[in-house]
């Protein structure tokens, strides 16, 4: 089999395999053996993964934490109103009749309005704190590239 080209699997991933694929074509042209090769595409993919989470959570969750806080209150509301909207149906169709709703009726929109509202305190909390993570300390992003990579070490081919 001496015809067969030894193809580095860190070329298969996403995103960095083309430029990874070509500096193995040239590490191969200079005689470097597939294990080394191998171990220099790890090396590159821990330090892409390592720049792919620092840009992630200096630039990118603090940006999110304040973008998304009005969407987020708009959502509750819109979930407030559909979960609502039983219990509307439900005292409009007892008051059309004649009869008083059953205080099940009244329960369950007292929940409604109490679980939204103790949601919507947690979203108004919690994602303005999300800044806070560009105080992350840098052993954690090697944390994050450990586990993506066992991540993607279990979802290579057998």
């Amino acid at each position: 089999m001496p015809d067969a080209v030894l193809v580095n699997p860190i070329s298969g991933l996403p995103l960095i395999g083309g430029l990874f694929g070509l500096l193995d074509e040239a590490a191969d042209r200079l005689g470097f053996a597939l294990w080394f090769r191998i171990f220099l595409g790890f090396v590159y993919a821990a330090a892409f993964g390592y720049l792919i989470a620092w840009l992630l959570v200096t630039y990118v969750v603090p940006w999110a934490g304040s973008a998304l806080c009005r969407p987020a209150r708009k959502v509750g509301e819109g979930l407030r109103f559909v979960l609502l909207v039983p219990d509307w149906a439900l005292s409009r169709t007892f008051r059309r009749s004649g009869h008083i709703p059953p205080q099940v009726v009244y329960d369950y929109g007292g929940v409604v309005m109490r679980f939204v509202d103790r949601l919507q305190e947690v979203i108004e909390r919690g994602l303005p704190k999300l800044a806070g993570s560009r105080a992350a300390p840098r052993w954690l992003l090697l944390v994050f590239v450990a586990v993506w990579f066992l991540v993607w070490g279990t979802s290579l081919p057998r």
